[in-house]
């Protein structure tokens, strides 16, 4: 994954930065993938209790990898 693009993604001030940003790399995404990929980006670490009733056994949680998963298959990588 490119982390150039990560770290541009991580500076985007909003969900449509992320969905130009992923246009002018030639990657298509919706506006909804642009929103969970800001929001993921954007957690504050807290656990909504939403979150917390749907989390069965527990996990670890790191973003960034999360997100180059994401981005990774998003994008074909």
């Amino acid at each position: 994954m490119n982390e150039k693009l990560i770290s541009l993604a991580k500076e985007a001030s909003s969900p449509e930065e992320i969905l130009k940003l992923a246009k002018e790399n030639d990657i298509e995404i919706s506006m909804e993938q642009a929103e969970v990929i800001y929001e993921r980006l954007n957690a504050s670490g807290e656990v909504s209790d939403d979150e917390l009733e749907s989390v069965a056994g527990g996990c670890s949680d790191n973003v960034v990898q999360d997100v180059k998963v994401w981005f990774g298959s998003l994008f074909g990588k």
